[in-house]
């Protein structure tokens, strides 16, 4: 967990200072933490993307990830 939060940290400065970061991961709490927008690839095509308004949003990636994968709650 510490770990995490020194990467989510230092990935956050770097957006702030407006470097884009393109992270690929399954773990949903940290890319709650440091996305801005999701994407879902499919055949080599984003078929799907949200914008993420708050740093926590982690409810709403882990719904659309769901819902993405043909999967509902």
């Amino acid at each position: 967990m510490k770990n995490m939060k020194v990467v989510s940290e230092a990935i956050n400065a770097l957006r702030k200072k407006g470097i884009l970061i393109f992270v690929i991961s399954h773990d949903l709490e940290f890319l709650s933490r440091v996305a801005t927008k999701a994407v879902f690839i499919e055949n080599n095509t984003v078929s799907k993307s949200i914008y993420l308004e708050k740093d926590s949003d982690f409810e709403k990636l882990k719904k659309f990830l769901l819902q993405s994968e043909g999967y509902e709650e």
